[in-house]
């Protein structure tokens, strides 16, 4: 086998946002050629080569009680003559219906090899990441009554490469072998719009 393919789905309803954004479905799919086995490239010099492409989702959802003002109970707020009295306030949390699940969608690109019969591998990986609608609690002017609302800021943007190489220049009849590894990771991210006329927020 030299081809293999996968596709999933998934479809999550949660009661944490209002009844017209609960439903929220998010796919995936991927696949991955090895050429060497494909086309005969077996040899001393490349022992396998593959090559993965992938697309996957997620989906993030906002604790319960962000979509409404609330009240807030103290138990214990305060004693007066050996009597407990209880208290009830307005949140400063002002409840935002129009919140949505946050959806993360990623796609990958990376290629695998071994060469000089497995003393040389690498990993190597591309891949972007946007997530949209993401979740996140904002100050308001407290002048409204309230200090504080959860938003669905637009759009972000992550970039990134990962590698990963092996070598392993020293392999005795004993035994003894010296296998060196390195790493290198870089990444970027960017806030592409925030969403629903905003300039600013700040977090």
């Amino acid at each position: 086998n030299y081809l293999f393919l996968n596709i999933s789905a998934r479809n999550d309803w949660t009661s944490t946002v209002e009844q017209p954004n609960r439903r929220i479905l998010y796919p995936g799919a991927s696949v991955s050629f090895i050429p060497t086995d494909a086309f005969g490239w077996k040899s001393a010099t490349l022992n396998d080569l593959k090559l993965r492409l992938g697309y996957g989702t997620s989906a993030g959802f906002p604790p319960p009680y962000r979509t409404r003002n609330i009240l807030g109970q103290s138990a214990r707020a305060f004693e007066r003559g050996g009597t407990v009295f209880q208290s009830q306030t307005v949140s400063n949390q002002l409840g935002n219906p129009n919140l949505k699940p946050e959806l993360h969608e990623e796609v990958e690109f990376g290629v695998e090899a071994a060469m000089f019969n497995n003393k040389v591998r690498f990993d190597l990986s591309l891949y972007q990441k946007n997530t949209r609608d993401l979740i996140t609690r904002a100050p308001i002017d407290p002048a409204t009554g309230f200090t504080s609302t959860f938003l669905n800021i637009g759009r972000i943007r992550n970039r990134g490469i990962e590698f990963q190489g092996t070598a392993t220049p020293i392999t005795t009849p004993s035994g003894f072998s010296w296998e060196t590894i390195v790493n290198f990771t870089a990444y970027r991210t960017i806030v592409m719009e925030l969403g629903e006329g905003l300039e600013e927020v700040v977090v």
